[in-house]
């Protein structure tokens, strides 16, 4: 899976994920950056770099691990704020920027995909606010910090499929593979209409990257997890059905044409136990599709979904992918050809990360985490699009609040269109508990 990402990531499409913490008050650099070399020190790839050993990529871990925080004694303006790729073969794979004005200002954490997924990567930042937490009340820098598993990342590329059931699991093998032929002979519907794009790639756009966050209105996401809970679903499958109909909706409200083509959402699927907390990729990605008739009826969009994904979860067909993968590793060129190459492989992506702060042991005032004399106020995650999958939506929720992330390419969406895809992102949320 980190060679998976690596190959994904180029200079015009970065796979880069984002975090952007804003909060109330005054760091204390010293202790900010104390706290930042631990997390590294315990999350050792997030510090580590690619180096090319027998013709393969392996990591090359710093024994020492620093990564210098980036200050800025300005407020954060998405204008003048460059981000972009982040090139692991120089530079480790975590970028910290902090800006500060007026007693407030903001933490904006880049992560390469390749060394972490999402989870891992709120594992880490969580660390690091405890360990600043630490720091500030006069406590050791790792008080209050779970121990890691010091083999959790060795084991962290292992399928486990010679785990109980796996004759089980290997003789249905056969449908995942099928399926994954039909998914490659199946025509993707594009999100924006083909003449939209160039059919060159462009170079990053100056405004990288292109951020929408929307709060979702108080108590929806409860409604949403009750219903589900009516239904026999999950939260992430009611979700799924929103943004399938949401986009559906959309597309004809802008009159895009889809010639019969399908919709087709990407999902991940987290493999973690409950004792892998370090920052890896734990992940592997489920692909949906449906079409119009599937539209015309939202309570059997919902039990399709839920169908589906029940017989992905009781076979553990996520990890087909997983395989896969490996096999193409074992012939040169590959797995690099198959990954990097332009391909439709979604119309756009979907993922929920819940509500990765929750549990963390720091004072709460009004619902909101004090860390360190500093009041977080406001959380924003964004998942990476990618070339022909111009948006990628994220859910989470933070301080009792949860809210939905369009992370869009502005070469093909401007501001307008993605505000719109997200209203109606949120109204099909609500008409889907509604209509129960």
């Amino acid at each position: 899976m980190e060679r998976f990402h690596w190959y994904r990531h180029n200079t015009e499409f970065p796979n880069v994920l984002f975090c952007r913490l804003k909060y109330e008050g005054e760091v204390d650099r010293n202790y900010l950056q104390t706290a930042s070399d631990y997390v590294l020190s315990r999350h050792r790839l997030l510090s580590a770099k690619l180096t090319k050993c027998a013709g393969r990529l392996a990591w090359e871990a710093d024994h020492r691990p620093v990564q210098e925080i980036r200050w800025h004694d300005s407020e954060l303006n998405f204008d003048e704020f460059r981000a972009g790729p982040i090139d692991l073969e120089d530079e480790p794979g975590l970028r910290c920027d902090v800006f500060q004005a007026n007693r407030a200002g903001d933490f904006v954490y880049q992560g390469h995909h390749a060394a972490t997924d999402g989870l891992g990567g709120m594992m880490a930042v969580a660390d690091c606010l405890v360990a600043y937490d630490n720091l500030c009340r006069g406590r050791p820098v790792e008080s209050g910090l779970r121990r890691l598993d010091p083999y959790s990342i060795i084991r962290r590329n292992r399928i486990g499929l010679f785990r109980t059931g796996f004759w089980k699991r290997l003789s249905v093998q056969w449908i995942p593979i099928f399926g994954a032929i039909k998914f490659g002979l199946t025509s993707v519907a594009p999100l924006v209409t083909s003449d939209a794009r160039d059919s060159s790639i462009r170079p990053l756009p100056p405004d990288y990257p292109t951020i929408i966050t929307r709060p979702l209105p108080s108590g929806l996401y409860d409604r949403v997890q009750q219903f589900a809970t009516e239904k026999n679903a999950s939260t992430n499958e009611i979700l799924l059905a929103a943004l399938f109909l949401a986009v559906d909706h959309w597309q004809k409200d802008s009159e895009i044409d889809r010639h019969g083509k399908k919709i087709r959402i990407m999902v991940p699927i987290s493999i973690r136990e409950l004792s892998d907390r370090c920052a890896c990729n734990r992940i592997s990605f489920v692909q949906l599709d449906r079409g119009d008739k599937d539209f015309r009826h939202p309570s059997g969009l919902v039990w399709g979904i839920n169908y589906e994904l029940g017989i992905i979860r009781r076979y553990r067909f996520e990890k087909s992918l997983l395989i896969g993968l490996r096999l193409m590793s074992f012939v040169p060129g590959v797995l690099r050809w198959n990954v990097a190459r332009r391909k439709r492989r979604a119309t756009t992506f979907l993922t929920n990360v819940g509500a990765p702060f929750d549990r963390l042991r720091l004072e709460r005032v009004n619902g909101m985490i004090k860390c360190g004399g500093l009041l977080l106020k406001q959380l924003e995650l964004t998942a990476p699009y990618y070339d022909q999958t111009p948006a990628a939506f994220l859910v989470c929720g933070f301080a009792g609040t949860y809210s939905i992330t369009i992370n869009y390419d502005s070469r093909e969406l401007d501001h307008a269109d993605a505000t719109s895809l997200l209203g109606e992102f949120e109204t099909q949320i609500t008409n889907l508990v509604n209509d129960a």
